[in-house]
């Protein structure tokens, strides 16, 4: 409810302006900002961060840091790619055309953290979830982060996913649905606590 003519944030977004994040959440974030106050005059910075964020997207397509604020590299993870599919989506609707090979990238990787596909893209159980990334339990926020970047990657698409991509996000979409129906809960975080 705060007016963009605000001065709190006027003095954010001459922040923002200057001094353009390193990290993948953080530049998210100012992507969130900067298109919501919707300043044709912003483009250019828009621009400039959709590029590194993008530049950001691991082989797997999973987002990345790059690198941790504490110096630590870390592995892409599906947490991160939600923020940057937020970001994308924010673009879009700003005006910044986001290329479709990076919705399809970010669709594939969170993709790869649902625990519930065969070999064949068939479904494994009829309900079942996501993980932060590869080697981690199934948890109803990473459930909630892979349903929603795969709904986020279909509007950035139009619709129109690649032939292999469509049957296993929809059978990613229906199983991760039916977990959060078995599972979730308003007192925890089902699969951490």
């Amino acid at each position: 409810g705060v007016r963009p003519e605000h001065p709190a944030i006027q003095r954010a977004h001459a922040y923002v302006l200057q001094h353009p994040s390193d990290f993948n959440y953080s530049a998210a974030c100012e992507l969130l900002f900067l298109c919501t106050l919707d300043r044709a005059q912003d483009r250019p910075a828009i621009q400039d961060r959709l590029d590194r964020m993008l530049d950001w997207q691991a082989s797997s397509g999973l987002f990345t840091y790059p690198v941790h604020p504490a110096g630590n590299p870390l592995a892409p993870d599906l947490s991160q790619s939600l923020y940057s599919a937020l970001a994308m989506h924010a673009c879009e609707v700003y005006g910044v055309e986001v290329p479709d090979r990076a919705w399809v990238r970010t669709l594939d990787g969170a993709l790869s953290c649902f625990e519930g596909l065969s070999r064949s893209g068939q479904a494994r159980n009829k309900a079942a979830g996501f993980r932060y990334h590869g080697g981690r339990a199934v948890t109803g926020s990473m459930t909630t982060a892979g349903l929603s970047v795969i709904d986020l990657a279909r509007e950035g698409l139009d619709g129109k996913f690649p032939s292999g991509s469509r049957r296993r996000a929809q059978v990613a979409t229906d199983a991760g649905l039916a977990w959060l129906h078995g599972k979730m809960n308003w007192h925890e975080n089902p699969g951490q606590g």
